[in-house]
């Protein structure tokens, strides 16, 4: 069974030793006080669901775009108020969930998610959303 870690106070995840586990491929941290993802994060070849929904992010962290296998990502209710350029690596995205942070855009990059089928932005500040109007399969 992957590790949950969700709906703790964990505030840093550095010596959690999840870079051990190599084929992890779940990882559920939402419900915490985590601020920012280790550095080896990118290690985890293998991870393809993440959730660090309701925690304290103020930036989306720049490991999760190192993650080529992530296929489903949960950022909800953060203080992300926007999301990177980088994050249009993550091409094997299926569901983006983004709801109640405080993001006003999605950045051009998101037009490389070609397989997404699921953008989830409610109750979000955003005033335009072409970007996802080009999306294949949404």
């Amino acid at each position: 069974m992957p590790p949950r870690y969700c709906c703790n106070r964990i505030v840093d995840l550095d010596d959690a030793g999840l870079d051990r586990i190599p084929e992890l491929s779940l990882l559920k941290l939402q419900n915490n006080r985590i601020e920012q993802l280790p550095w080896y994060f990118p290690r985890l070849k293998f991870l393809n669901f993440l959730n660090i929904s309701n925690n304290n992010f103020v930036n989306v962290p720049s490991v999760i775009c190192q993650l080529p296998c992530l296929v489903e990502l949960d950022m909800s209710s953060n203080m992300i108020t926007e999301l990177p350029e980088e994050i249009g690596r993550l091409t094997t995205l299926e569901p983006l969930i983004l709801i109640g942070k405080r993001a006003v855009k999605l950045p051009e990059e998101c037009r490389n998610f070609v397989n997404l089928q699921l953008l989830d932005y409610r109750r979000n500040n955003i005033t335009d959303i072409s970007v996802a109007h080009n999306l294949p399969k949404l």
